[in-house]
């Protein structure tokens, strides 16, 4: 049987009040209790099942509440008031009896600094603590099964959160929370799969997830720093934080690992167009388009944020270094590489495809790196430039978008919509291979006079003396993946590869050595015989056929000069200015 009652309670500091008294008093139907040299009169409407009470009024001026165990012999197992909303407590001491919080709850109770939420809690409803902007911590008991749609939202002091069971998160559960430092969630928690809706969001200083940090950082095989996920976070943070937006330590990743990225991937002397091609290439080596395998499936947000290649690439359930997205993730993750390189990216398209608008040297070019994989995958071909630096033709009726989920993605502002479809020309690459056709010192400029010196010079002489330019233009791939390995443009390549005078201590090994790179070279070193005034082969030191040949520092070898006839496969050679080895005790 229903009953609805009011009882009135005084109950102001709370002051060392037993729970037996506030139990005997509940029993009657008004009661005045006197806690403290202060007191302040409150009263509670509410109602009573077979079961137990749910509390559907409140009213006074209470900064401390501690809503009663029992009232008329019966729990208080609901708390179901729109009177409890906005209201100026501190601090709420809830029953061990209480089971569920209905919709509004504390929402807006704006000075509210603290609040147990019991075990035999089952059920919260959504926005119950949303705008609870002086709450700084909470735990959320084993029982909640969900966390509805809202709960923490704008719990601007939220500092720690934790959540102990097997609890479900719902669309923007925890957002807007710009103080959250640290949460905890155990490994059977889950957020629910929407396509836009995402739990977790703008939490901007959020590092911590179950005591540890989630961002770590080890060297690579070069001593290079690069950021991962904590492994034994994975699970977690693809589950709950793999739709996140705003969210600290996914931030934070995703823009160290943009820098490793431009970091390893690009040199300082590459042109725009270099960087970009291999950042292009990156991204394709380490992403494939969503196979929707896993659960996932082409909609899913996780596929759409920011974060989509970045995480995936660390935490996919198939193991790291090779993520899952689709042409939204890409072109996202494109931008975000291009704008740490220092190079002008925009992200537009229609509503079925997206991609980008990448400026080179001044001009504006389309990207697709969706379309380049797809289509190179199709063919079965390893080259990926179908797309890469086109005109609009094929791209045309786009629109400018403007994707807000990442301070990388908002560097490039400017308003591009009459460029988009106005891109007249693709960049000069007939081979595809997405470097500047003929540009053989790869500078950006193609048969300038140093293109021609460095073709009849260098490529001819290294790949072969009667091949053609276009044959040549053909390796400027390898070319650039072989300069890339030593850091050094071509010129400067050119300089360093021939070998240099040492000086080194008697007793101690000098190497000489050469570092042109071609096919099939063959070498053969020579020193001056100064009672023959003679060049002569330098058979007796070791290596004289190869690119390093070592010299043994003595009396005899001092002031010895040398130098190295390179020969190619035609049999032309190119020799080195002569080195002198210069012994000290």
């Amino acid at each position: 049987m229903k009953r609805n009652k009011l009882i009135t309670w005084l109950a102001a500091a709370f002051l060392g009040v037993s729970a037996a008294f506030v139990s005997s008093a509940a029993v009657k139907a008004e009661a005045t209790l006197v806690t403290g040299q202060t007191s302040e009169k409150v009263w509670y409407r509410y109602d009573t099942e077979d079961a137990g009470v749910t509390i559907t009024g409140y009213g006074g001026t209470a900064t401390v509440l501690k809503i009663p165990s029992y009232i008329d012999n019966k729990p208080v197992t609901s708390i179901s008031s729109a009177s409890l909303q906005n209201k100026p407590f501190t601090s709420v001491i809830l029953p061990d009896t209480l089971q569920s919080i209905c919709w509004p709850g504390f929402a807006g109770c704006s000075e509210l600094e603290s609040i147990n939420l019991p075990s035999g809690m089952t059920k919260i409803e959504g926005k119950v603590f949303s705008n609870c902007t002086s709450l700084k911590s909470i735990t959320v008991p084993e029982g909640v099964k969900k966390i509805e749609e809202s709960t923490f939202a704008g719990c601007t002091s939220l500092k720690t959160l934790k959540i102990l069971g097997a609890t479900t998160l719902m669309p923007h559960a925890i957002s807007n929370c710009p103080s959250l430092e640290s949460i905890w969630l155990p490994i059977n928690s889950a957020t629910q799969r929407r396509f836009d809706k995402i739990a977790i969001e703008n939490c901007p200083k959020l590092f911590t997830v179950n005591g540890i940090q989630a961002i770590q950082h080890r060297p690579d095989n070069n001593g290079v720093t690069y950021p991962y996920i904590h492994p034994s976070l994975a699970p977690l943070i693809r589950n709950h934080f793999s739709r996140s937006t705003n969210v600290g330590f996914v931030n934070a990743y995703c823009t160290e690992l943009c820098e490793y990225v431009v970091a390893t991937e690009t040199d300082p002397w590459m042109n725009d167009a270099l960087k970009a091609r291999q950042l292009h290439d990156w991204l394709i080596y380490h992403c494939d388009y969503e196979d929707s395998l896993n659960g996932e499936n082409t909609l899913d947000a996780e596929n759409h944020v920011a974060s989509s290649v970045f995480l995936s690439y660390d935490i996919n359930v198939r193991g790291g270094g090779i993520g899952e997205s689709v042409c939204d993730g890409y072109a996202k993750a494109y931008t975000m590489l291009l704008t740490t390189a220092g190079i002008e990216s925009y992200y537009i398209g229609r509503p079925s495809h997206v991609w980008n608008l990448v400026k080179i040297q001044g001009v504006f070019y389309h990207v697709d790196v969706t379309g380049d994989e797809k289509c190179a995958k199709a063919l079965g071909v390893d080259t990926y430039y179908y797309d890469f630096l086109r005109q609009t033709n094929g791209y045309d009726n786009a629109l400018q978008q403007s994707p807000d989920d990442h301070p990388l993605l908002m560097v490039y502002s400017d308003d591009v919509s009459e460029i988009i479809n106005n891109c007249p020309a693709d960049y000069p690459d007939a081979n595809r291979d997405g470097i500047l056709d003929y540009d053989f010192d790869l500078d950006g400029y193609a048969l300038m006079g140093t293109d021609y010196s460095a073709f009849n010079g260098f490529w001819r002489f290294a790949f072969g003396a009667d091949r053609t330019m276009e044959q040549l233009n053909n390796r400027m791939s390898e070319v650039l993946f072989r300069l890339h390995d030593v850091h050094k443009d071509y010129w400067t390549y050119i300089n360093d590869s021939t070998p240099k005078s040492l000086t080194v201590k008697n007793g101690d090994t000098a190497e000489f050595t050469v570092d042109l790179f071609g096919d099939n070279l063959t070498f053969q070193w020579f020193y001056y015989d100064e009672t023959q005034n003679l060049w002569l082969p330098a058979s007796a030191f070791y290596g004289s056929t190869f690119r390093v040949m070592s010299v043994k520092a003595s009396s005899y070898t001092d002031k010895m000069r040398f130098i190295c006839f390179v020969f190619n496969q035609n049999g032309y050679y190119i020799y080195s200015p002569p080195v002198t080895l210069t012994v000290i005790p």
